[in-house]
């Protein structure tokens, strides 16, 4: 059942970044699954640019690895180029696939909380033309900038 869940997920992934059109047939009566993969968006007439298909129960698992390694190869080839984001619990990783990675380091809830207030506030300052609330907190927007700015940098 892993295997299924495997390939189906990336197939959504590639069906996802629009370049390819993965079809996953599913049959659990004989325990088969077959995938079709169309360049841009499925038409009628159109042939697949590859066809693959493996039982899922079997000991022999070189179809399945296979289908695995060109779904991979394909997602890696429609990813090109694009930005990648991975969030863990405290960072985001950013790449745009070059060989460095931006890292940013997550703010607290209250951290967040505090920002959106000050934001609001300057929002609604700059909105009623007030001046004076606004470069009142001045500081305070250096300091978010300088927090900000720290949590920021390359891998």
């Amino acid at each position: 059942m892993s295997k299924v869940l495997e390939i189906t997920k990336l197939a959504m992934e590639i069906n996802e970044l629009g370049k390819h059109q993965v079809f996953v047939d599913i049959s659990p009566h004989v325990k088969s699954m077959s995938i079709s993969i169309y360049e841009g968006k499925w038409k009628r007439g159109n042939s697949s640019v590859f066809y693959g298909s493996f039982y899922y129960d079997e000991s022999d698992k070189s179809d399945y690895y296979f289908i695995k390694r060109k779904l991979l190869e394909i997602k890696e080839k429609d990813l090109s180029g694009r930005p990648s984001f991975k969030v863990t619990d405290n960072q985001l990783n950013y790449s745009t696939n070059t060989n460095k990675v931006k890292q940013v380091r997550l703010i607290s809830q209250e951290d967040y909380s505090d920002l959106y207030v000050f934001l609001s506030n300057m929002t609604r300052a700059i909105e009623n033309n007030d001046l004076h609330l606004a470069l009142s907190k001045l500081e305070e927007l250096k300091k978010w900038k300088k927090t900000l700015k720290g949590n920021i940098g390359e891998v």
